[in-house]
């Protein structure tokens, strides 16, 4: 038990390691085109952020629940709740109640912007 117990956490810290690069992506590529910074412009990081948030957005329209997220749970099984400090904390980042409405308008809305930042911002071509 203890053994899934760790995979469910390291699970865990992809799921999170996802959220943050998408995340992270969104402040990043204005913050490299106002400094300069090549890689923000990136042909291969510009898809790969822009792959990345738009299947989270094809995961909401569809209704599917994120394969990370049902493969943690299955791990945890009965114990729920991840005993730890970081996955309680990393687990109350990622996971809110909020409708489904919200999520699908918050990740649409990402995917719009970052088609504004391909138009505005847009990448190399190296």
């Amino acid at each position: 038990m203890m053994i899934q117990s760790y995979a469910a956490d390291a699970i865990l810290i992809v799921h999170f390691a996802y959220v943050a690069f998408v995340a992270s992506g969104f402040l990043l590529i204005p913050l490299g085109a106002w400094r300069a910074w090549r890689w923000t412009r990136s042909v291969r990081y510009r898809v790969l952020h822009g792959v990345a948030i738009g299947y989270v957005a094809c995961e909401q329209l569809l209704g599917i629940t994120c394969p990370l997220t049902l493969w943690e749970y299955r791990l945890r099984g009965d114990e729920g709740a991840p005993r730890a400090f970081v996955p309680r904390l990393l687990q109350a980042i990622l996971f809110h109640a909020w409708p489904p409405m919200v999520f699908t308008g918050l990740y649409l809305g990402l995917v719009a912007l970052a088609v504004f930042y391909w138009w505005r911002l847009p990448p190399d071509h190296y």
